[in-house]
């Protein structure tokens, strides 16, 4: 569902480039005139930022560049409302950087709210809210989008309405509350419906659509996504949305057919039976992937994510992997060509900052010849020797203030370069991380496709074994990844994800599972944290195997604190615990093997608390081992 969610953003604020490229040739054309050389006024900054927002479907890095040069020129004409349109500019600018994207937006909300200006603040909290959705983070995104709403049926934009009407519809779908998703995506259809806009009216049918699939009212789904298709095809368009309302209309289709509680009614428009539906999803994802092929300036690597799932579900495994490592490889090299702009975008805003700077040392300069001139002319009128000598000295200062501004710009051009290649580095390793879960990822696909051919239970239960304690590592660099630190792990986030993990997979019909994770916000370093993520994965694989062993109602609890130099991890479960004389040692079980293992690679230790029936780890950071060793 999420991606049609984001299609819902993209759609409303697209526009021509072509036209967007004949306005910003014009008004660089006015900026270069010669007008504004010298002109520092509130004009320059309104012309600044229209090529700013000229830039927007052109070149992001640009379109920071100038919002970057207007936002300069407000603060020092104290222009309110131009400072405010410049953050907005910013955050759009780098809408790919969610934290610094909403730090910008929150500025520009504050002095919008200042000004009462009440259609900026709209939009404004429109972006937050999109921000906020893009991280997952739902219950603050509805909160945002809310407000927005407000504001908008206060302005009586009814395009405005109907937008966040479609986004709060995706808020509740992702929150898995199809029947008040519903209730929203119906009323951004009204709106479309009153202003006649065709796309948009096709876009809701669409979204429509999904919400009746996670209500599991098939036929309905069905009847809003060919309407959807129908108004697409009358535009004679090829683009992100006609593909995606193709993908949409198929994965209708998958979802009947994999779903094994639906029933097809005699009268249904779908047609019966596994196989003809999932022939018709394949038919639909290889039309949405034609027109890719037809207008490519989109990613189609969800199409063929889905195309793979279908092609498994018929049990073509060859193609399915093939076209798995094919969106897989698309992934890879947009990350890469986004790696490539970050870094051209640190270099791009270096030297506008050179640039900048430059400018200043000129506009000083200038003053300071104006200043001297002055000052020759009131000495030769006193006295001509004592000008003679004040030429002089002064000609030596310069010299020597010449000398020390070059080692000046030199000293600072040294530092960007550092951060600039800090910024690099750190790039490079989220790349590394993310190619490393990618490879594990395909790893347990494999093993899932290999797990199919085996017949035998032992071996069966082997590999799935090894497929949680693959998961937990791939667990591990996912984390690294998508967090801020890529050299420690925030661990009691990564206890919960992990516990999560492991339920899904082991986890009984009917069965309840309470979890009382009391683990502080720690972070680890990656030499601590995947050991231990591996050591908490066999426990609670453990729990699930043979202390959860009939059980309904059952509980776990994992702690951390610190006792002197080291941690402390206790766990336990609602289990009978391990039988009387049970020695770890003696008992050859893989399990307890990798975890006295793994609590001696950390220099600590690992014993099982018979009385209280918990199982107690002591282990040290990378720093405190490198001390003791």
């Amino acid at each position: 569902m999420r991606a049609i969610v984001l299609l819902l953003f993209f759609s409303f604020n697209c526009l021509g480039q072509s036209r967007e490229r004949v306005v910003l040739d014009s008004l660089l054309a006015e900026l270069s005139s010669g007008k504004y050389k010298n002109s520092y006024d509130t004009g320059k900054v309104k012309l600044l930022g229209d090529i700013a927002a000229a830039y927007y479907m052109i070149n992001h890095d640009s379109m920071a560049i100038y919002a970057k040069e207007g936002l300069s020129l407000s603060m020092q004409l104290n222009y309110k409302y131009g400072e405010a349109i410049c953050w907005a500019q910013l955050a759009q600018a780098n809408y790919d950087n969610f934290n610094e994207a909403l730090e910008y937006c929150h500025k520009a909300l504050k002095i919008f709210e200042q000004v009462n200006d009440e259609n900026n603040m709209a939009l404004t909290l429109r972006k937050i809210g999109g921000l906020y959705f893009n991280m997952e983070k739902f219950p603050e995104a509805l909160n945002y989008f809310d407000r927005a709403l407000s504001y908008f049926e206060k302005t009586h934009d009814r395009k405005g309405v109907a937008g966040m009407h479609h986004s709060i519809a995706a808020v509740y779908i992702n929150m898995d509350k199809f029947s008040t998703a519903l209730e929203h995506q119906l009323l951004a259809l009204k709106y479309f419906e009153e202003i006649n806009n065709t796309r948009n009216i096709a876009m809701a049918n669409s979204n429509i659509g999904n919400c009746y699939v996670g209500l599991k009212e098939y036929n309905k789904a069905l009847l809003h996504s060919s309407r959807a298709v129908r108004m697409f095809g009358a535009l004679r368009v090829n683009d992100y949305g006609y593909a995606t309302v193709l993908s949409e209309r198929g994965y209708i289709h998958y979802r009947i057919a994999t779903d094994s509680t639906s029933v097809i009614q005699p009268d249904s428009l779908l047609p019966e039976g596994r196989s003809a539906n999932l022939a018709k999803a394949i038919q639909y994802y290889n039309e949405a992937y034609s027109v890719y092929l037809k207008s490519p300036d989109f990613s189609p690597a969800t199409i063929l994510e889905r195309l793979s799932a279908a092609m498994e579900a018929t049990g073509r495994y060859k193609e399915a992997l093939q076209l798995y490592k094919q969106a897989d490889k698309i992934s890879d090299s947009l990350l890469s060509e986004d790696t490539r702009l970050k870094v051209s975008a640190q270099e791009t805003r270096r030297e506008m900052d050179l640039k900048d700077r430059q400018i200043e040392l000129n506009r000083i300069q200038e003053k300071q010849k104006k200043a001297e001139r002055n000052f020759y002319v009131a000495s030769i009128l006193i006295l001509f020797v004592v000008t003679g000598i004040v030429t002089r000295n002064f000609v030596k200062q310069k010299r020597t203030n010449a000398l020390l501004e070059k080692e000046k710009i030199k000293s600072n051009e040294l530092l960007i370069q550092k951060d600039s290649l800090l910024g690099q580095k750190d790039l490079l390793m989220k790349e590394i991380h993310h190619r490393v879960k990618n490879n594990l990822q395909v790893i347990n696909t494999l093993l899932e496709l290999q797990l199919d051919t085996i017949t035998d239970e032992n071996a069966q239960k082997a590999i799935r074994e090894g497929m949680g304690r693959i998961k937990s590592i791939s667990l591990t660099h996912h984390q690294l990844y998508h967090d801020e630190h890529i050299n420690t792990i925030e661990f009691s986030r990564f206890a919960k994800d992990l516990e999560s993990q492991v339920t899904a997979v082991f986890k009984k019909n009917g069965q309840q599972v309470a979890f009382n994770n009391s683990i502080p916000e720690i972070y680890l370093d990656v030499d601590t944290a995947m050991p231990l993520g591996l050591m908490l994965n066999e426990l609670l694989t453990n729990s699930f195997k043979y202390a959860f062993n009939g059980a309904v109602n059952c509980g776990i609890n994992v702690t951390i604190d610190k006792v002197d130099s080291q941690y402390r991890l206790v766990y336990s479960d609602t289990g009978p615990g391990l039988p009387e004389n049970f020695e770890i040692l003696k008992s050859g079980r893989l399990g307890m093997i990798i975890l006295v293992n793994l609590s001696k690679q950390l220099k600590g230790s690992f014993n099982y608390n018979s009385k209280n029936k918990q199982f107690i780890i002591l282990f040290c950071d990378i720093t405190t081992r490198k001390k003791t060793s």
